[in-house]
């Protein structure tokens, strides 16, 4: 007797793989609010699921980036051009006075670098995410997507460690051409995004899952300005996921926001610190900047969240690795494009390039108005549907009561 053959594709032979335990049928459950306190954190215990493996990956991760930077400006300085080590060390210490031509010789040499690199960088996980997202949909497995990334940061530390140990063996073109290649080869950040996301809109509902997109979010936002933290670097990017934090809990979890109009308050605090920041004249103003924009880290957040909803099950992971492609592309383009109107109106208006941002983000807020406008009028229509339908199932009943608790409840809404 021979075996029935089992397609590798068919997604139902993979489900054990890929538990689902927040889409099962919660009608029955007891709600949330009417827990004990000790239900309530086994409740939140049992969802977690990627969420603290964010955090966990890019606080490593970017110390480790800051750590390679200052190893390849010494490179550059020590190997490459072959200074002296006064020179070299007083670039490391940042007190470059007295070796003004040096530092811009050394800086020369990075810029060029960074343009191959960050070329490498983009490339290579754009090639991967495209194929990558289909396959996910097919089989049903996001979590290679997720794990690919972890072990390109796993030998990229390796690499790393052994570029350190011969430092004047290795070149700086070599060690900032091997940093890049594991880490990009392997999809980067933006395939684990994708495998993330993925994951989180298959064992969610669409109810919860503006607020553990959002969760996620936080998790890598807050890693960036602790890593940036530990790499002796802090700054007020610890802002953004305060904001981040208070978008997803305040106006999605307790106020039901939809989507649309969590991205329109972000994109509209982005415009506001955009158009500030480019008149900007004193420090207090500039340290008050990243207080207007407090709300702007919940745009990735309601946008992924967002997209998600609409478009079918089996294909939010080839959704998920456009979204990538696109962020990725659109870093690959708009760098550059800033990098030059700020040199062509440094001499006019140095703020130049934040009214460029602002004018920007009039689109996004036009496009997201619609959508909103959409969803209210949805909204307005299915419940005047919900009156029609009182009054035909009910004609003896007082439907003008109906039609008012119907009413009241849109307004909730």
């Amino acid at each position: 007797m021979t075996s029935p053959e089992i397609d590798v594709n068919d997604k139902s032979d993979n489900e054990e793989f890929e538990k689902k335990p927040l889409n099962e049928d919660t009608s029955n459950a007891v709600k949330f609010k009417d827990k004990t306190f000790k239900e309530k954190v086994n409740h939140v215990l049992s969802n977690v699921t990627v969420e603290p493996l964010l955090a966990c990956v890019i606080i490593p991760s970017v110390i480790s980036r800051f750590a390679m930077g200052n190893l390849n400006l010494d490179k550059a300085c020590r190997v490459h051009m072959q200074y002296a080590d006064v020179v070299c060390d007083a670039l490391i210490k940042r007190t470059t006075n007295n070796f003004t031509a040096q530092e811009k010789e050394i800086q020369r040499l990075i810029s060029s670098i960074d343009i191959w690199k960050g070329i490498l960088q983009t490339l290579l996980p754009s090639i991967i995410i495209m194929f990558l997202g289909a396959w996910s949909d097919r089989t049903g497995r996001r979590k290679l997507c997720i794990l690919m990334p972890i072990f390109g940061e796993i030998l990229t530390s390796i690499n790393n460690l052994i570029n350190v140990y011969f430092f004047y063996e290795i070149p700086v073109h070599l060690t900032v051409f091997l940093e890049t290649l594991f880490t990009a080869a392997t999809g980067g950040w933006v395939t684990m995004f994708l495998g993330i996301f993925s994951y989180i809109s298959d064992i969610t509902t669409e109810k919860t899952r503006t607020f553990r997109v959002g969760l996620a979010n936080f998790c890598m936002t807050v890693g960036l300005p602790i890593g940036i933290a530990l790499g002796v670097s802090f700054s007020l990017s610890v802002i953004k996921p305060s904001g981040a934090l208070f978008s997803i809990t305040v106006f999605s979890r307790r106020l039901q926001f939809h989507d649309s109009l969590l991205c329109l308050i972000s994109c509209g605090s982005k415009f506001v610190g955009s158009v500030w920041t480019a008149f900007v004249t004193t420090d207090l103003e500039m340290f008050l900047v990243p207080v207007v924009e407090i709300l702007n880290g919940v745009t990735f957040t309601s946008l992924r969240s967002l997209m998600t909803k609409l478009v079918d099950k089996d294909e939010i992971a080839r959704a998920n690795s456009l979204f990538s492609l696109v962020e990725t592309l659109a870093s690959l383009l708009f760098q550059p494009m800033y990098s030059w109107i700020y040199m062509i109106t440094l001499h006019v208006f140095p703020g130049t390039v934040y009214i460029f941002s602002a004018t920007m983000i009039i689109p996004a807020i036009v496009i997201l108005t619609t959508f909103f406008v959409q969803h209210r009028i949805q909204i307005w229509k299915e419940k005047k549907k919900k009156i029609l339908d009182t009054e035909i199932v009910l004609p003896n009943c007082d439907t003008e009561f109906i039609a008012k608790d119907v009413l009241n409840e849109t307004v909730k809404t």
